[in-house]
Parts: C-alpha cells; structure tokens; sequence
C-alpha cells in the first residue's frame, strides 16, 4: 500500500487513493465485476494468446484443515526450496494469506535458519519478536494491549497466529522477526522503551513530554475519529530533534528509537503538506536503509540463514511501483543477484467473491469489505481462470507472451503484476481476518 490503510478517515489528508477505493461501498461490486469481465476480454484480444497462455501456467490449490497442498502448493513449495529470498506481497487483511506464509515459513526453516522480515518498523519488530518467544500470542496481544493504535496489521488474530508460529521455529535467543518501515503506530511502545533507556539521566524528563504528548494525541484521535492526530501522523518532530542534540552519547538502541520517530514524523508531515512524491521516496529509502542495515548483520551472524518478506504487494513488485518509487522489490532481487543468491517474488491476492478487513473510521474495529485486489491490479482474467479453486500462476512463463507481439494493447497493470512477480496466488472466496 502507498500509505497506511491501516485506520482510515475519508477526509484525512493522510488516506491515500489506494486507501480509499479499500472503503467502497458494496454497492460498486457489480461494476466492477462488469469491469472485470471487459478486461478478460481485452486480455483475450491481446496478440490473440494471452488468455490461452494463462491457462497453461495455471495449477489448481487446495486448502482443508488449514493445510495448503496440491500441484499449485507443489509449484510455490520448489521454487522456494531454490531460494534465498523470498518475498510475499500481500493483500492486507485476509485470513488465509498468513496460513499460506505460515505453512512456506514451515518449509523454509525446515531446511535450515529462516528471518522474517515485516511491514512494520524495526524496534517494534524486535519488540513484538521478544514478546512473542516470551509468551506466543498472548504475550503479543498484551504488548498491543487492545490498543487500536498499537500496530499496523498483526493486531489481527491470523496474523498474530502466523508470528507465533514463525517465531516458534527458532529457539527463544535467536531474533527471527524484523522489520524495515516508519512507525507511525507504536509510538506509546518506542517512547516507554526511550523512557527506560534514558532512566537516569537528564533527557529522561524531555522524553516523558513526548509520551505524554503521544498519549494525549492517542486520546484526541479516538475522540475525533481522526488519525492525522497521533504522534506518528501530525506530531512535531522538534522535541525530539532537541533529545537527539542533548543526548549525543545516547546508546545505539536509543538513536535507533529517536531515527525512527524522526524519520516517521518526516515522512508524514510531507505527506500531509502536498509532497507525496518525496514522502514516499523517503520511506522507500529508510526501508531500503533499514532492510541492509539488517541483512548484513543477519549474514554476519549465518550466512546460511534465509529470508521471507512479507509487505503489502506495491512494496515487493521490482520496478517502479505505484508510489513511483524502487522499493525493496526491486531491491532484494539485485542483490540476491549481486551474491549469486535467488529471490523468488509471488504476489497473494483475493479472488473472486473474497472480503478483506480494513479498520471502521467510525469504531476503529475492523470490518469486512470487498476485496478488490485483483480488479486494482487488472488481473481479472486471471481471477476468470482460477474461477472458484484456489489457483498459483506460473508469471515467469508468460513473459515471453507479454513482452512480445502477444501483449500488443495489455494494460500496464497486468504487464507490471507478470514481470514484477515470478508467481501469482489467488485465494477465491477469501475471508476477513478477525481482530485479537
């Protein structure tokens, strides 16, 4: 996603378009089923073999008892066990996606030291990652503390159960969850973890302001139903520019905490005031930054170990995504490449008939809507092939059809989706993850 459809206010300056079209009303089903139908066909006209194409690189999934299998679980099972890297772009908020990232992690570490990167920013990770060997997903739903404001996604209970089950892969002092981004939510976490850092010494002071501020912000935006007013969205960052100047002997953790806050405060204030462009190449950068910042320590450590990333799909698509910046899709394949490693790319989407959880602008509780994925990406002749069955797309093969005469006219959506990714997953009648 460009930026967070996490808490949602149609009016809030900080809802991006990709947000926003996650709150259409149900009623605009039918036209964009219409849509999708017109697009198969255009797909179909396309050099006149497309569609056949899709066909052939099609292979039928199964679920039963929370278990994947098939030719089509088959498929993604080998071409991770050929990989390094492997990244899963995601639609957010739907159950099954993080049992498929469960069952892969499974398969990764059973061969061997596996670390999860997320969509969340690095000290929560680590934070979420302790409270998870501490205690699973209870010990995780303590540290969110039924905060609607205490993470992005994994205060959904499947999510949650899919880091509890990642975590339990390694033992207990073994950092296996990372994360890369801003942190606009966890701000009460970081700032209580600075509060004790700095328990003792004369910045101690200046850091309970800025929590007492957050938490006040944390009233106001539940109060008014408007997340431009957490700490993370609309805070200034000045007070903690002035912890950075009088504390230059801080320990690194610390700066760690304050880069973080600095940097989301950053990314925000030029978001809201008009400068999507540059926001979004900012955080590009920090998570780019962040992600090698990790890697390396990570290979340091076991130069064996592997990687999975889970992120939304814009995120972990190489080229130019739909912020119309590099991210870490492109990113991590080239230097997989530049270390004669292999990144493997799938794209988890919702097919047909499937709803996805977005959070209530009203409540701030998650609700059910429909997900529109697939449609976004122009992938609905794909989601006409897989029908009502669980299906993975072989997108590698079809590049030869794409970029030659057989993808004259094909929408710049579907071309980005196939050369962006090696494979595609769509999970037909998909449904709402559920809240902790």
């Amino acid at each position: 996603m460009l930026h967070d459809p996490r808490i949602l206010r149609a009016s809030s300056p900080v809802v991006s378009d990709a947000s926003r079209r996650e709150l259409l009303a149900i009623g605009l089903a039918l036209p964009l089923a219409v849509a999708g139908r017109a697009h198969a066909a255009e797909v179909a006209d396309a050099g006149g073999g497309l569609l056949q194409a899709i066909r052939r690189s099609s292979y039928p999934m199964r679920m039963a008892g929370g278990v994947f299998g098939g030719s089509g679980w088959s498929f993604i099972e080998q071409a991770a066990k050929g990989s390094d890297f492997v990244l899963l772009g995601e639609e957010h908020g739907v159950a099954e996606i993080p049992t498929f990232a469960g069952q892969l992690f499974d398969s990764l570490a059973a061969r061997g030291d596996a670390r999860l990167f997320i969509e969340v920013s690095d000290p929560a990770a680590r934070m979420m990652d302790l409270a998870l060997a501490d205690g699973g997903v209870g010990r995780l739903a303590r540290w969110i503390d039924g905060d609607a404001f205490g993470v992005a996604f994994y205060g959904w209970r499947q999510e949650a159960e899919f880091l509890a089950r990642v975590r339990a892969n390694a033992p207990r002092d073994r950092r296996v969850v990372y994360g890369t981004d801003y942190e606009p939510f966890a701000t009460r976490r970081i700032l209580e973890e600075l509060e004790r850092l700095a328990e003792h010494t004369p910045q101690a002071a200046m850091i309970a302001a800025v929590l007492d501020d957050a938490l006040r912000r944390r009233a106001d935006a539940a109060a008014s139903r408007d997340v431009g007013r957490l700490l993370g969205f609309g805070g200034d960052p000045g007070p903690v520019d002035s912890i950075v100047r009088a504390w230059p002997s801080a320990p690194p953790a610390a700066k760690l905490l304050l880069e973080t806050l600095r940097t989301t405060m950053e990314i925000n204030r030029l978001f809201v005031g008009g400068q999507r462009w540059r926001s979004n190449q900012m955080r590009a950068d920090f998570q780019r930054a962040n992600f090698l910042r990790l890697y390396r320590g990570i290979r340091a450590e076991r130069r064996s170990a592997r990687v999975m990333m889970k992120y939304g799909a814009n995120h972990l698509r190489r080229g130019l995504g739909d912020a119309r910046v590099f991210d870490l899709g492109t990113l991590v394949p080239e230097l997989a490449a530049a270390e004669g490693r292999r990144c493997l790319q799938v794209a988890v989407l919702a097919g047909r008939g499937s709803v996805h959880s977005v959070v209530d602008p009203a409540s701030f509780r998650s609700m059910p809507q429909p997900a529109t994925g697939a449609t976004d990406y122009a992938l609905d002749a794909f989601a006409e092939v897989a029908g009502d069955t669980a299906t993975v797309f072989d997108l590698v093969s079809l590049r030869p059809v794409v970029n030659g005469a057989g993808g004259a006219g094909l929408d710049g959506r579907t071309s980005a989706v196939i050369n962006g990714y090696d494979a595609l997953v769509l999970l037909p009648h998909a449904t709402a993850a559920g809240s902790l």
